[in-house]
Formats: structure tokens, sequence, C-alpha cells
């Protein structure tokens, strides 16, 4: 059975009805397709006529470490990298992170259902999953493999780098990141990339950079 609100956003937003075909997913990768038997803005009932364990996930797996931006911001970059294919995204707390500490906990939940959201529009079956909220040296230390840090001072990425499946990459704030945390990253060998020479919003910053990623991968 549907939960609530998906109920609702399939009568009231889809205007879905008897009869009407459907697919379904529980975010952990297989998809059903099904034709609803009965609906009503309360509950839904729909006979499942098939299994496909095909997901739309980019090979490369890539964890977003994104310093927390003031909300629409970071919704906005949350919903494109969804769509863009990340298999997880950690909120980082920053030296100059320009939303209150005291903020951020409250946003945890919503930014999940935003990357629901963001799978449900672009037919991803694989949901990335939001992990707790951080402080950006603790990720540094924490997060195992390769680590990317997008600076302007960084290198160009060539073709020759992408022979793992996966990679973390972290993205700073507005206010860019402290001498400390770059040092910081210096001393755990985190490779700094450019994203061009310009100078980019820290919301489009991560879009470019997972693009960019996708591209040298073969993705894209």
């Amino acid at each position: 059975m549907l939960e609530e609100e998906q109920n609702s956003h399939l009568v009231k937003v889809l205007r879905k009805k008897e009869g009407d075909l459907v697919t379904l997913f529980n975010g952990m990768g297989p998809e059903y397709s099904g034709k609803i038997i009965k609906t009503s803005l309360k509950r839904t009932e729909i006979l499942i006529t098939s299994l496909s364990l095909e997901t739309r996930r980019p090979e490369m797996k890539i964890h977003l470490g994104i310093c927390i931006l003031k909300k629409d911001a970071m919704n906005r970059s949350i919903s494109k990298c969804t769509e863009l294919g990340v298999y997880e995204i950690t909120p980082i707390f920053s030296e100059f992170c320009a939303v209150p500490e005291k903020l951020i906990q409250k946003r945890v939940s919503n930014w999940q259902k935003i990357a629901i959201s963001a799978s449900e529009q672009c037919g991803l079956n694989l949901i990335p999953s939001i992990n707790p909220v951080c402080n950006l040296k603790e990720w540094i230390f924490k997060t195992p493999g390769e680590k990317l840090m997008a600076l302007q001072s960084g290198d160009k990425l060539g073709n020759d780098f992408f022979e793992l499946n996966s990679v973390s990459l972290l993205i700073g704030p507005e206010g860019g990141f402290s001498p400390d945390e770059i040092e910081a990253a210096n001393n755990e060998q985190v490779r700094k990339i450019s994203l061009g020479e310009r100078t980019l919003r820290a919301e489009t910053a991560p879009i470019v950079a997972i693009s960019l990623i996708h591209r040298i991968s073969g993705e894209f």
C-alpha cells in the first residue's frame, strides 16, 4: 500500500485513475510495473504485473560531500545531484558555513525527501542516501578511497584518472574553504581539482564537477 504522501501525489498531482499503468520502486533497486485496480484520496490498490531488476545509476560511484548551503541553494543542489546519479550525499558543516548549526538538523529529513522526489522525477530507482551531518575535517579523515576537492587553483582532471569505479567529491560553501581546511586536505593527500577559470556559485559547482567526472569516465 502506498504511503499517504505518495498516494496523494498519485491521485491529486498525476491524476491517475482506475485502469492506468504505473511504475513503483522502493529506492533499493527493484522496479515494479502495475495497474491501478482501485483508487481514492486515502488508498490505492495496484495489481503488480512485472518486476525489473534494471537500475539506471551510473557505473561511477560518486560520494558527494557538500558543505551546507543556504536553504534554497542546498535544496536545489541535492535535487540536481540526485538527478545526476550520485550514490550518497554527506552534508558538511564547515568553518565558513553560512547556516547556523542549530538550523541544520531541522533540515536533514527534508533533504532525504528532496532526493526521493528527484529520483521519482528522473526515473532513478536507487535513491542516494543522505548521511548524517559531519564537520569537514572529519569527512576528510574518515572518508576512504580517492578524494577530490573542488578548488579554483586545482588541477584539471585527465582521462588517465578514472581507472577507479568510485570517488568522493568535496564541494565548499558560499565562503569557500578556510586555510586550515585546505591544510587538512593537503595532509590527507586529497586531490584538488579545477572546474575552470570562472568563479561558480556554490550550488552550481557540484553539478559541474559531477558532470565532468561522468564525462571523463564515459557516462556522458
